[in-house]
């Protein structure tokens, strides 16, 4: 079976530019990136007002991953058990990848 992973890593520069557009100035594809996801539209996202870091990052990635499953294409797969969708947070630092459950919201090492 397939399966699909959304990842995203710290020092996102994509999730910075969803807390400060001031620091997406100098990086038009991320600007560019930002503006077709609709996020300005969207700073209702609880967790857009508590700051950077891990957290941050990781909902950011489940954002993603719910947008994602709208896609007809995903969606049609995943209703037939086709393809399995994975959240993941990578830390550069440490290389240490963790991962989000099927079902949870919580992400933890793998």
């Amino acid at each position: 079976m397939p399966d699909i992973v959304v990842c995203g890593h710290s020092h996102c520069g994509a999730v910075q530019g969803l807390l400060r557009e001031q620091s997406v100035h100098t990086m038009p594809l991320v600007r560019r990136w930002l503006t077709w996801a609709g996020y300005r539209a969207r700073t209702d996202e609880p967790w857009l007002t508590r700051g950077l870091g891990e957290e941050a990052t990781e909902q950011h990635v489940l954002t993603q991953l719910d947008h994602l499953r709208t896609y007809p294409f995903v969606a049609r797969r995943l209703a037939l058990g086709r393809l399995r969708p994975h959240a993941w947070y990578y830390t550069v630092e440490t290389g240490e990848v963790l991962a989000c459950a099927p079902g949870s919201r919580v992400f933890k090492s793998l």
